[in-house]
């Protein structure tokens, strides 16, 4: 992040902020330097907020961190001049830092300077999840101690707000979705990874959609790479999650008001319903997190290609081939 005096924001403090014992100032101004500054050094390199504080020392304005060693970063006549002569040796520091964990990255290591695989995370929506309803999380209200919290939520499909409470089987699922960043400069802020078999894993066990940047110039093999598309990509997701269990299945019946499976097929022949036992492994959550974010905002599931079955309400689904 660029980053220097003239953008500083202050916030004055009086003698109640720090300790008498403590080498600050009783009266100053505190300001925040940001984790990513500079902005030429990786991102794999940042570190948190730096709090810090400027205050009148001895006839001169004088800088030190809040919270590590409380060094004295710069000295000046002024506020402004001791805080820029305070950006600029953090920004030595840290690039000094930087040179550091690159070297010994290449030179120890055997890795790249930086690491060539990051999943940054681009969107996410909350889920609250009950035996009756899904709804969207908008907020959470606390209530008093030993009674459970209030879910403020939305129906998915743009329904009016109401409360749900926090009972032993309501359960609140998030969705993320986000984009994998391989060489491409980009340098977001995410999880890294110096292999493409842990980035990947990351990706499939944590998003439910995702794609590669597309300036990356390179890309893991076609069959792991997740389409484009939501829809499709969704399906995707749900064929990988059924075939946990049901390695052979072929089609879905779905119960689009609740967006409930109500049987797995496999070639036309039912080898689950609802009517003779629940889902393994919590498959049931997972699927109707799934599937009510993949209709969520449909007028009607037939819209995505589903076709209607004998039983009003409920659709036919046919999985994604099971790639070769």
């Amino acid at each position: 992040m660029s980053a220097n005096a003239d953008q500083v924001q202050f916030t004055a403090y009086g003698p109640e902020r720090f300790a008498e014992h403590l080498p600050f100032a009783r009266r100053g101004h505190l300001f925040t330097v940001p984790g990513d500054f500079p902005e030429d050094t990786p991102a794999n390199t940042n570190v948190i907020d730096w709090q810090m504080a400027v205050y009148r020392s001895q006839g001169e304005w004088e800088v030190r961190d809040v919270d590590g060693n409380r060094k004295v970063w710069g000295t000046g006549p002024s506020r402004r001049v001791a805080v820029g002569l305070a950006f600029l040796e953090i920004a030595r520091v840290r690039r000094a830092r930087a040179a550091d964990i690159a070297d010994r990255r290449v030179n120890v290591l055997g890795l790249e300077a930086v690491p060539p695989y990051t999943v940054e995370v681009t969107d996410g929506v909350t889920l609250v999840l009950t035996p009756q309803a899904i709804a969207h999380l908008v907020r959470i209200e606390a209530t008093d101690f030993g009674h459970p919290a209030n879910y403020h939520v939305t129906g998915p499909n743009g329904g009016g707000a109401y409360v749900i409470r926090a009972e032993k089987n309501v359960e609140l699922r998030t969705l993320e979705v986000g984009v994998l960043h391989i060489r491409c400069g980009c340098d977001p802020d995410g999880h890294r990874f110096d292999n493409e078999t842990d980035a990947l894993d990351y990706v499939r066990e944590e998003l439910a959609v995702w794609e590669v940047c597309p300036k990356s110039p390179g890309a893991p093999a076609a069959e792991d790479q997740q389409p484009e598309d939501d829809e499709v990509a969704g399906m995707a997701v749900i064929a990988r999650t059924v075939r946990r269990a049901y390695s052979d299945a072929t089609e879905l019946l779905v119960r689009a008001e609740d967006y409930t499976v109500t049987s797995v097929l496999a070639d036309g022949s039912a080898v689950w319903t609802e009517h003779e036992s629940e889902l393994p492994d919590g498959m049931h959550f997972e699927l109707v997190t799934y599937l009510a974010d993949l209709l969520a905002g449909t007028e009607a599931p037939a819209g995505l290609g589903w076709r209607e079955s004998t039983e009003p309400g409920v659709f036919t689904v046919s999985l994604p081939p099971v790639a070769p």
